[in-house]
């Protein structure tokens, strides 16, 4: 008895009725265009910062360790938002390059305060909005309540180019 060719589109183990789709598609993890991921995201950091806060109050954390910490978040941010993190997708218009293109427009002067002076380039550009962005959870952490919850809400705008993120 010859097996039955496998066709394009189909499982050989389901039966007739399911058409599974065996191609090449993979799941590629979350879209950083999508506000609720950027959103999300935000939170985490927010929530990481607190507690790491909290840590270092209680003499569960070292200052250090606490400046450690927030080197690696912004690192990984940096990463994340230039399109570097395989665990997030984007457009390739986007992350980096229409981002950056976006901040520059959208808050020039701010740039120019983290950095000291214009960034010069979408690495400098990103990287001084993550300045920003960690600066103001740290500022909201500190200050509690309805503060920390308006921080991811306002920066998922910003990254992701929807309109008006400006208060």
């Amino acid at each position: 008895m010859r097996p039955k060719p496998i066709r394009a589109g189909y499982s050989p183990c389901c039966p007739a009725r399911c058409r599974l789709d065996l191609s090449s598609h993979r799941d590629l993890g979350p879209h950083l265009t999508d506000p609720q991921v950027i959103e999300e995201i935000v939170r985490a950091v927010v929530l990481k910062t607190s507690m790491r806060l909290q840590a270092c109050q209680e003499g569960r954390m070292s200052p250090q360790e606490l400046s450690e910490a927030d080197r690696k978040l912004r690192e990984w941010l940096t990463v994340t938002l230039m399109g570097e993190n395989g665990s997030f997708r984007t457009t390739e218009d986007w992350n980096p390059s229409g981002l950056a293109r976006y901040l520059r427009e959208t808050i020039p002067e701010a740039l120019r305060q983290a950095l000291g002076r214009s960034p010069e380039n979408d690495l400098e550009t990103i990287s001084a909005a993550v300045e920003l962005l960690v600066a103001e959870v740290w500022s909201a952490v500190r200050r509690g309540g309805a503060e920390a919850e308006s921080v991811p809400l306002w920066w998922s705008s910003l990254l992701t180019g929807e309109p008006d993120p400006l208060p």
